[in-house]
């Protein structure tokens, strides 16, 4: 079993054509389950997996820890506009927010003097360097900011930087991630609870990378300029030593809650109240920002066999998708027939399966 990655849906579903690939599985755009559907001899299908793409504040930012100016920034997202920028669907729209997501928009009048974000010292929306969806969610995301008035810059670390570094330490203002749908109060439990266990900040591998570049005045003649480094309160010269807090006040690396809230009238909802009472609370702090579902198309040739049936009605995992049976998967033989099913299966988009 070989996996491998391809360039884009036109290398892609020649690959598949030609027979050098036998399976195929991408995110779905505007055309994709037509392109992926319209292959001779190739059966497919559509799966909404349980993750979405949220944007979410990062509490231990000095200006985003009150939940107002969180409300205020995640109010300045039109998320419904991401999803289909991201996706390049026209007729995407954000999934609709679990429990503990911001729910509605409100007038928090001047957002950018709400937040505290100024030309001098913007707003740093993160994503991981290597999610290109992420990352072309974030500079949606800063040009949407920026039209509203709120300075913005996007900056792209690793994700052992962003996660054991950045974040902890209050140096990037919002994340844009992946996360799993919550399911269950053990799930909020996880993304939300003050989370008390020792995980070490260790030293970024390099200073915070800065993608996007915010216009300033040159100074000196007046003249304007177009571009110019990012401020200096982006990055620093070096990487910050490994850590210098002590044990009572140094940060954690961040684990599954990635907000970084520490809440103990929150704790205790978790623990005891109701799920409307919890609900309630979580949309009140605006902790996370749905922006876009995890939609993939799968393509199979009659060369891969597997379960019985249709690929559309092949089992597929909540997170994993059609890859929860690969176990089951094997070469055809060139000399055996293509199994009919390859021929009309491009009309079923399911929600996934447990797991």
């Amino acid at each position: 079993m070989v996996f491998s990655e391809s360039g884009d849906l036109n290398t892609s579903t020649q690959m598949l054509r030609a027979g050098q690939f036998q399976m195929l599985t991408t995110r779905s755009g505007a055309v994709t389950a037509e392109s992926v559907g319209s292959l001779p001899g190739v059966g497919s299908t559509t799966v909404d997996l349980d993750t979405r793409m949220d944007m979410v504040p990062n509490v231990a930012a000095g200006r985003l820890e009150s939940a107002e100016a969180r409300r205020a920034l995640l109010s300045s997202v039109d998320s419904d506009q991401i999803a289909r920028l991201v996706t390049g669907d026209p007729d995407a729209v954000a999934p609709e927010g679990g429990t503990g997501a911001f729910r509605g928009r409100t007038d928090s009048g001047n957002a950018a003097e709400t937040i505290g974000a100024t030309a001098a010292d913007p707003l740093r929306i993160a994503a991981d360097t290597l999610d290109d969806e992420a990352v072309e969610a974030a500079r949606r995301i800063v040009d949407q900011l920026g039209s509203a008035g709120i300075p913005a810059t996007v900056v792209t670390p690793t994700a052992s930087d962003l996660y054991s570094a950045f974040l902890p330490r209050g140096e990037v203002d919002a994340v844009v991630v992946w996360q799993d749908r919550e399911r269950s109060r053990t799930d909020l439990r996880s993304m939300f609870t003050c989370d008390e266990a020792d995980r070490p900040l260790r030293a970024p591998s390099q200073q915070l990378p800065t993608e996007s570049e915010l216009s300033t005045e040159a100074d000196g003649d007046g003249d304007d300029v177009t571009s110019s480094q990012a401020p200096e309160s982006t990055t620093s010269e070096e990487a910050p030593p490994a850590t210098t807090e002590s044990d009572e006040v140094a940060p954690n690396a961040r684990a599954s809650n990635i907000s970084g809230i520490c809440d103990a009238e929150l704790d205790a909802l978790l623990e005891d109240g109701t799920d409307d009472q919890v609900g309630e609370y979580l949309a009140s702090q605006a902790l996370s920002l749905p922006l876009t579902g995890d939609r993939v198309v799968v393509g199979r040739s009659a060369e891969l066999a597997g379960p019985p049936g249709r690929v559309a009605s092949w089992p597929v995992g909540e997170r994993s998708g059609p890859f929860v049976t690969v176990p089951e998967w094997f070469r055809a033989g060139g000399s055996e027939p293509h199994d009919d099913e390859t021929h009309n299966d491009t009309d079923t988009t399911r929600e996934a399966d447990n797991e």
